[in-house]
């Protein structure tokens, strides 16, 4: 598969069906992981890459695969993997900071 396709209204949705977690990695934005640890990165240009954004505005986002030469240069201290429990606890935190406002 060479490209993913995230709906974010329905992000935790979207996670599971697909079998993905979100990637966030240091100084380069948000990538999406599937199953097999293949990487996929954010169309930057058409998108903001703030999570609670995307997920507030509902964007549909599509993400493009990384050649595995690329993928071997990011070190796993540089990433930070979010599967649906950490997607939904941020959901819920940032709910909660919206209705405190």
């Amino acid at each position: 598969m060479e490209k993913v396709i995230i709906n974010f209204k329905y992000v935790v949705a979207e996670l599971k069906s697909k079998e993905l977690k979100l990637c966030f990695v240091k100084d380069k934005g948000i990538f999406v992981e599937n199953a097999q640890g293949n990487l996929y990165i954010i169309e930057v240009s058409k998108h903001s890459s703030h999570l609670d954004r995307l997920i507030k505005e509902g964007v549909v986002v599509e993400f493009n695969r990384l050649d595995n030469s690329l993928t071997q240069n990011i070190a796993d201290c540089e990433k930070e993997i979010w599967g649906v429990l950490e997607v939904e606890a941020f959901i819920e935190r940032h709910s909660l900071l919206l209705r405190n406002r």
